[in-house]
């Protein structure tokens, strides 16, 4: 009725037939398109297995004491608060690569990696075994936590992951499946305007906003490498309220929000740094598991 009134009162308004095709569009994306996507995902991940940004294969802290001082200050301060006798078990979700798991297993933390490339699993395997670290490796999608035990984890990490899954929700809530009362999920995401917008700056324009704001919606297609973009991956925009509400409907509290800073104010434009004092390209969120 709504499309009807807007119609009537505007001609300029889209019409109901483009609104339908529009969202039989939609429909067909997610019935067809899920499996084909997230098997496109995983070869582009295992094609950045050596991209210096999401991997980490040296440079780690020489004892416990200074991989806990490098670690994200959120977890810091979770393991630092813990009962040493009783090791905190971590998980961390879609991280392969070496960045997060060894580092957590440094710092004394009882580590689970999943991921659903091999080839970045392989490269936590490696740093465990060459620190003599335990640590657990998993082959899987973060669409497909049903093999893991039910509040068995005391901490959740994701890194940036969420923008390559359609429905958010489903993920929210096999993560509060598997987090212990009062266990602690920190996430990273892609903002949601940062994927509308455009890659290039237009004189008189700036970075502009193409795409519209439907969460599930694909990000347009990047063509060639980009410093905004995974080379190769389908990714969908998720707005601040499915990422935020979606998380307090799912049985978490939000306790921080913030915008890490990636703007450069001498970044040429065009350039990650230049793109990002427009359009903050991430958003983490500290949550808290409800009893």
């Amino acid at each position: 009725m709504d499309a009807v009134e807007r119609l009537l009162t505007s001609p300029s308004s889209p019409t109901i037939d483009s609104l339908i095709a529009d969202l039989v569009i939609q429909i067909r994306e997610a019935a067809n398109d899920c499996d084909i996507n997230a098997e496109k995902n995983r070869i582009a991940w295992n094609a950045l297995v050596t991209d210096e940004r999401f991997v980490r294969t040296d440079h780690f802290p020489a004892n416990q004491q200074q991989a806990i001082e490098a670690l994200d200050p959120w977890l810091r301060a979770e393991l630092e608060c813990a009962d040493k006798s009783e090791p905190k078990n971590v998980l961390c979700l879609a991280a392969g690569g070496g960045s997060h798991g060894p580092l957590l297993a440094m710092a004394g933390a009882l580590v689970t990696v999943i991921d659903f490339s091999s080839k970045q699993l392989a490269i936590d395997q490696a740093i465990a075994s060459q620190l003599g670290l335990s640590l657990k490796t998993i082959k899987a999608s973060i669409e497909d936590l049903s093999g893991l035990v039910a509040q068995s984890f005391d901490i959740v990490i994701q890194p940036v992951s969420m923008c390559y899954i359609r429905d958010v929700r489903s993920i929210y809530q096999e993560v509060a499946r598997i987090t212990r009362p009062y266990g602690l999920y920190v996430a990273q995401h892609k903002q949601a305007a940062a994927a509308q917008a455009s890659l290039d700056w237009t004189e008189g324009h700036g970075y502009v906003i193409a795409t519209p704001a439907e969460d599930g919606r694909k990000a347009p297609e990047v063509l060639g490498r980009s410093p905004f973009r995974e080379h190769g991956t389908t990714e969908y925009i998720h707005s601040v309220g499915t990422l935020l509400g979606g998380l307090c409907n799912s049985g978490f509290s939000i306790e921080d929000v913030t915008e890490p800073p990636r703007a450069d104010a001498w970044a040429p434009i065009n350039t990650f740094g230049h793109r990002s004092r427009y359009l903050p390209p991430y958003i983490k969120v500290k949550a808290r598991r409800k009893s």
